[in-house]
């Protein structure tokens, strides 16, 4: 009920439809070179097998859960363990094979993850002081949840998109050191 969760609320808010117009934006511009660069402007709305895979997370995530659930899920396993330290990994794969919008791109948006996380540690303290139990069913819950979403978009640009001279690791190797371990 506090004032303060509802700013910290709209504010998140707005840093999740930026997320979404940032890449709008560049590939708006492309559209007259190449009609295909409107993908990004229908992706949600198609049966790509990434786009379900965005749709099923988001759709179980936003209509199913509790604000408690919520806030672990998105600030402390999705944002803390995944999209933060894979949109740095990602940017550095980005730089090293010369992709300068992309990488640009992702450190702006990590900016705003690395802010959103701060709030899923506090909430996951809380809960496992009041209700271990939970506090773990959740955790592993949305771990799998957001690692299956995150083995299609992440794993596929790391394993196959990346040229073989320029790949440091597998998506697995990264996931092992990066999320599992730290």
């Amino acid at each position: 009920r506090a004032s303060a969760w509802r700013a910290a609320g709209t504010v998140g808010a707005l840093d999740e439809l930026r997320h979404t117009q940032i890449p709008l934006l560049p590939m708006h511009d492309l559209v007259r070179l190449d009609p295909q660069f409107d993908w990004t402007h229908k992706f949600f709305h198609t049966n790509n097998w990434v786009a379900i895979a965005a749709r099923h997370l988001s759709d179980e995530l936003l209509l199913t859960s509790d604000p408690i659930e919520f806030a672990v899920a998105t600030n402390f396993v999705f944002e803390t363990g995944f999209t933060n330290l894979q949109f740095v990994a990602l940017s550095a794969v980005a730089h090293h094979t010369g992709d300068r919008m992309f990488e640009s791109m992702l450190q702006s948006i990590q900016t705003d993850e690395a802010r959103h996380s701060q709030i899923g540690g506090a909430v996951l303290d809380t809960l496992l002081r009041h209700d271990p139990a939970r506090a773990q069913a959740l955790v592993d819950k949305w771990f799998w949840r957001t690692w299956l979403y995150f083995a299609i978009t992440t794993g596929f640009a790391m394993d196959y998109f990346t040229p073989l001279a320029e790949r440091r690791h597998s998506f697995k190797e990264f996931v092992e050191e990066w999320v599992v371990d730290h």
